[in-house]
């Protein structure tokens, strides 16, 4: 059976992989958060506006193009540093045109968020943790950055200057090193 060793998670990714590592401390060698999000956060009102209508849409409509256009759209600024790089929103409009959207219409989402995470339920998490986010990242991410930071001796937090909320997809090349280094020193352990 396979084994999952490291974890790399982005934006809400990253609530998932926190509460793996909650429930798993010892599961994984490495933590990647990267512009992390915790359930039960406060979120920026826009952010909240535009899941409100990204369902109200789904529920409508149905999955299609007119959700990732929507989804893309700022604000909020989620993929404000994407759209500033067309190659890159191009290859981001192409992976959320496949998105179906089931969590919209299970209200699967409302649930993965219902419980409340707090930076120090970290706390018996060994391995170290990286936490990456974008200079330019919405202020709740940064917040939650560094929050996160603070809650584990074994957390690291590196800030990439020029991105926003997708650093690991604004600047690919700068974050594979990022996410390497940590890699290399974990396994150093």
């Amino acid at each position: 059976s396979a084994s999952v060793s490291h974890v790399v998670a982005l934006s809400f990714g990253t609530m998932l992989a926190t509460e793996m590592a909650v429930r798993h401390p010892d599961a994984c060698d490495s933590w990647t958060l990267a512009a992390p999000s915790l359930a039960g956060m406060p979120h920026e009102p826009a952010v909240t506006r535009r899941y409100l209508d990204l369902y109200a849409m789904y529920r409508t409509y149905g999955a299609g193009p007119h959700m990732t256009q929507l989804w893309m759209a700022s604000p909020p600024a989620i993929f404000a540093a994407i759209n500033d790089r067309p190659d890159a929103r191009e290859r981001m409009r192409h992976v959320i045109d496949k998105h179906q959207w089931h969590e919209l219409a299970s209200d699967g989402m409302r649930q993965l968020v219902t419980r409340t995470q707090v930076p120090g339920d970290l706390g018996a998490v060994r391995a170290p943790i990286s936490v990456i986010v974008g200079d330019e990242d919405l202020l709740t991410h940064k917040a939650c950055a560094r929050s996160l930071a603070s809650s584990n001796p074994n957390v690291s937090m590196v800030v990439m200057q020029g991105c926003g909320h997708l650093p690991l997809l604004e600047e690919p090349d700068s974050a594979a090193s990022l996410i390497a280094t940590h890699l290399t020193a974990s396994v150093m352990r």
